[in-house]
């Protein structure tokens, strides 16, 4: 009974994480389709680039809470009864709140490694699609990955296929396929517009592919995993910033302290805290209910255009019926897919996070 218990809280503080992913990554959008249009800097590979780079800075925050847990202020006189009853729920090695062994590093290091090309591929079409199309019809397509990743799950995790499931990325793609249907007749689709289409299909099916590969690689260390993501992109990807500037293709000329002082809000929220909370919710769910969260994505927009301000949107639609019909069925999907998923919450449980960014006993392994 406890440890059904301890999985239903799991697979509901995955939940929690999905919705505030996809509140980060609805307003995200957004700002993205702003920078590129108001702050007139269309450059979607640099901010790829540096949004992505930026889960570098994982490793020294998790290095100084370490630190600072050193530090005699920090010691609790009565933290010790404490520990040694949370040592008896918990392994032993997770108890004490150690550092994986070198070879859990190398493991959550290759892991990074591995999923750093598709993840920075993914993102990048994403923006490019963004710079090119609507943030209604990015959305709406980007949504479509759920069915990417249920086949992937279903070829690669041998996760079980049910009716609910089913019925539930049917029920999402119909309420895509109505919002797109919606937004047709006021929307000029240009050249531009069709190619943005294609690209985002494109990073939607980048997207199902590295959802599962973290899911298949399962690390166990999401900083250790993260940062070296990061790491990785400013590395391998530089070369191609310096050449799309070089080639005049994406130039940085026209880069600003402001124009990159929002490029870095944006990646701070949008790729590092919400990828962060991703993550967990692939962990603690599974990867067709995290992929479905991003449904959600579509209703918020429509929100967004009833009662944001008008001048802070880009292009912004009042939704009709068919908007509304086609936001109920996606919220339907997502609904039908978790309680799916959440039929078997003992699985989550044992898919929990083992290293936090700071341990309570971090004192140990940084003296």
């Amino acid at each position: 009974m406890a440890n059904r218990s301890s999985g239903l809280t799991d697979w509901s503080c995955g939940i929690l994480c999905i919705v505030m992913v996809a509140l980060i990554w609805s307003a995200s959008s957004v700002l993205v389709q702003a920078i590129f249009t108001s702050a007139d800097f269309a450059r979607p590979v640099f901010l790829t680039w540096v949004a992505n780079s930026l889960f570098m800075v994982l490793l020294p925050l998790r290095w100084a809470g370490q630190r600072l847990q050193s530090l005699p202020f920090f010691h609790n006189p009565g933290a010790g009864s404490r520990s040694e009853t949370a040592e008896e729920m918990l392994e032993p090695s997770q108890a004490r709140g150690q550092l994986p062994a070198v070879s859990s590093w190398g493991s959550e290091m290759r892991a990074g490694l591995m999923v750093a090309p598709i993840w920075f591929a993914a993102n990048c079409m994403y923006n490019i699609g963004l710079s090119l199309t609507s943030i209604t019809s990015s959305t709406v397509i980007s949504s479509s990955s759920v069915a990417f990743t249920l086949l992937l799950s279903l070829i690669f995790l041998r996760e079980p296929l049910t009716l609910l499931k089913v019925l539930g990325v049917v029920l999402c793609w119909v309420g895509n396929g109505l919002t797109a249907a919606g937004d047709g007749p006021e929307t000029k689709l240009s050249k531009n517009a069709v190619w943005g289409d294609v690209i985002c299909l494109l990073g939607a099916m980048l997207y199902a592919a590295y959802t599962v590969a973290i899911r298949r690689l399962e690390p166990k260390d999401l900083v250790l995993f993260f940062g070296t993501l990061g790491i990785s992109v400013f590395v391998f990807f530089s070369p191609l910033v310096l050449w799309l500037h070089l080639a005049n293709i994406e130039p940085l000329s026209s880069l600003t302290i402001p124009i990159f002082g929002l490029i870095l809000v944006q990646g701070l929220l949008d790729n590092v805290l919400s990828d962060f909370f991703w993550a967990k919710a692939v962990l603690l769910t599974s990867p067709s209910v995290a992929t479905v969260g991003m449904s959600l994505t579509v209703p918020l927009a429509m929100l967004s255009d009833v009662f944001m301000p008008r001048k802070w949107l880009v292009d912004p639609q009042t939704p009709g019926a068919t908007s509304i019909l086609a936001s109920a069925l996606v919220l339907c999907g997502f609904v039908l897919i978790n309680a799916a998923g959440g039929s078997e919450p003992g699985d989550s449980c044992r898919r929990r996070l083992e290293i936090p960014l700071i341990s309570e006993d971090a004192e140990r392994d940084a003296s």
